[in-house]
């Protein structure tokens, strides 16, 4: 089972405001290939099929790299003095942080520009010092100057003599003056292998003007469209053609490169996959009654952590929880956090831990994110746990508590774990393969 190993990251150099950026890294040790993936306007790191593509990119084999223009999202800044010049420089100072990356192979970066960061993409492709090694353009705006002006019939675009209001949110006028600039001449400076991929109905953004550009770029290309595909890829299917296409691409160009260059690429050393779960039943069935937890004050041997395990998974299974499906750890910490992280996993699924002290917000979005399917709380934290089941498809909530039996009420489910007996069929474990996730962090 696979750690999908996921942190936020703050980018700062020197006097230009900080960015904020999320960081997938491969559970493997080596050197990988860096992909950075740029939002489109209005959007933010975690836009969709940002998100997206960064997920299967790090499931792939590459470091993926998605951040906020500063202004946007959680990067500082302010949003009037947003420029297409001004996200140029946060590129280059997101492609230079990758030099800090101890599993970073700097020598094949990828560049996903999606939207307007197309436009800041080709730009930086042909500036004084661009450092990548292929490049993918998602639907990109090369030339806005007909979707402005239909903005502007539509009162949804307000022009003023130093500022502009775009959709309610005032911009600055050279952010306007250089949205309004063609750029598919410079494509003919752009030799470094580039993919441009664009839905065919494209209600913002001309699926001609990408052609356009295509035809002038120089070196490897390709040219993929997604029949039927808006501009943001609403639809499952279309979504997942651009996962496959942007991940076949850069395999190709950043693993080709890999395999050619006078340096090799660092292997991992082959190990066996081994279950977690079966390396702690072979360790309890060995070491029975030798100490696995402490926490403050309390204690459990390995019988006792297995015990445990075996119950809450049980209770789990009842409440309809199967492999691939993902249970919440709504916990602080405590001697049954153990048992409440490894239950799971013996079911084949996979454990999103969450702490209490986030605000409602964050633990909405980290819930509906990771499309819970239950959550394990203690009795305290009845309430606000049974609010995720109100807000989202949560279908049970699992009680830790010292008294009374297992009963259900509104899906909650009260779990004594100090029960003495070991369920007499415990479920599991279950199959489960190398690739399959075991941990989502966020």
């Amino acid at each position: 089972m696979r750690v999908i190993r996921q942190q936020k990251i703050i980018i700062s150099t020197g006097e230009a405001p900080d960015l904020a950026a999320v960081l997938h890294l491969p559970d493997i040790l080596g050197k990988f290939p860096v992909i950075v993936l740029c939002h489109g306007f209005g959007g933010n790191k975690n836009s969709r099929i940002i998100a997206f593509l960064a997920h299967q990119l790090v499931k792939a084999g590459f470091i993926a790299l998605r951040f906020d223009f500063a202004g946007c999202g959680e990067s500082r800044g302010n949003p009037e003095d947003l420029t297409i010049s001004s996200q140029e420089q946060d590129l280059a100072r997101v492609v230079a942080y990758t030099a800090l990356l101890d599993l970073a192979d700097t020598e094949h970066i990828g560049i996903i520009g999606f939207s307007m960061s197309g436009m800041v993409a080709v730009n930086y492709a042909v500036g004084s010092f661009p450092s990548f090694a292929a490049l993918c353009l998602i639907a990109p705006a090369v030339n806005k100057s007909g979707y402005l002006q239909k903005c502007l019939r539509e009162d949804r675009l307000q022009r003023f003599d130093d500022h502009i209001i775009f959709d309610r949110t005032r911009m600055s006028l050279q952010f306007y003056k250089e949205w309004f600039r063609d750029v598919h001449e410079k494509g003919r400076e752009i030799s470094k292998p580039s993919m441009i991929i664009h839905g065919g109905r494209d209600e913002r953004c001309d699926i001609e003007d990408s052609r356009k550009l295509y035809a002038l770029l120089n070196g490897c290309k390709r040219f993929i469209e997604v029949e039927g595909a808006g501009h943001a890829f609403s639809r499952r299917e279309d979504l997942h053609t651009v996962g496959r296409e942007t991940v076949q691409w850069f395999r190709e160009q950043l693993f080709k490169e890999c395999r050619t260059s006078d340096v090799p690429v660092p292997q991992p050393e082959p190990v066996a996959f081994e279950p977690v779960f079966h390396i702690l039943d072979r360790i309890t069935e060995r070491y029975p009654e030798k100490t696995a937890l402490i926490c403050d004050g309390h204690s459990r041997t390995f019988r006792q952590l297995q015990k445990e395990i075996l119950l809450l998974s049980k209770v789990l299974h009842e409440e309809g929880i199967r492999r691939g499906d993902t249970v919440g750890l709504l916990l602080p910490n405590c001697i049954e956090y153990a048992a409440s992280f490894f239950a799971p996993l013996r079911l084949g699924a996979v454990s999103v831990p969450l702490n209490p002290d986030l605000p409602e917000n964050e633990l909405d979005r980290i819930v509906r994110d990771s499309r819970l399917r239950a959550v394990i709380v203690q009795a305290g934290q009845g309430n606000l746990a049974h609010r995720f089941v109100r807000l989202s498809k949560i279908k049970s909530c699992i009680l830790l508590c010292d008294h009374g039996t297992f009963h259900k009420e509104d899906k909650r489910r009260y779990c004594n774990l100090s029960v003495e007996t070991i369920p007499s069929r415990p479920p599991g474990p279950a199959k489960v393969h190398d690739s399959d996730p075991a941990v989502y962090m966020y």
